[in-house]
């Protein structure tokens, strides 16, 4: 015997197609011509093995609905263009589409990895955000709530320790100014 979701073959991606949560990578985004309506469609990278296969060769793409595309937009912005190359996990959850129960495909948000506490702190006592705290089993020093990112820095944040402290700046030396910026005030 044939299975039903075998005899009308897709080259989107169903509910039945998923078995357990997939992190996917977006390829494309674009629309398409779906049952007689354009449509958005998402395409992933290629993993042979993980997602199907469609009626055309190629692997399934996804109808993007509203509930995936907000999902998306939360998690990398809302311009489409930049959710190339982000990854999102794909899973199934019940849902109700026309007054009938059924598995819906949902986009998530990948759980970002906890950041690692401090220290436990004794009851009754409290971090001041400017104190150095000793950091967990590496002997590294973690400053709370401190920026990551110094003063003036258009690069990418990054996090000071014992061995990459953050730069010392001399309270008496010149400092740079903004573009645009008077110091100078006449009294």
């Amino acid at each position: 015997m044939t299975d039903i979701n075998n005899m009308y073959p897709s080259k989107y991606l169903k509910s039945e197609d998923i078995s357990t949560p997939v992190p996917v990578v977006i390829s494309l985004v674009l629309q398409e011509m779906v049952s007689d309506a354009q449509q958005w469609v998402l395409h992933f990278q290629p993993q042979p093995g993980v997602l199907p296969v469609g009626s055309t060769g190629l692997q399934k793409a996804l109808v993007l609905n509203k509930t995936n595309g907000f999902a998306i937009a939360e998690a990398h912005g809302g311009e489409n263009s930049l959710w190339v190359g982000k990854t999102m996990m794909l899973t199934t959850e019940p849902t109700s589409f026309n007054g009938v129960q059924r598995m819906g495909l949902r986009l998530k948000a990948l759980q970002q990895p906890a950041v690692p506490a401090g220290p436990p702190q004794r009851p009754g006592t409290a971090v001041s955000p400017n104190t150095v705290t000793q950091g967990p089993a590496s002997g590294t020093n973690i400053i709370p709530n401190a920026a990551t990112v110094p003063f003036g820095s258009t690069g990418t944040a990054q996090q000071f320790t014992e061995v990459n402290p953050p730069p010392v700046v001399d309270p008496l030396a010149p400092q740079p100014v903004a573009d645009g910026v008077d110091d100078e005030i006449p009294f």
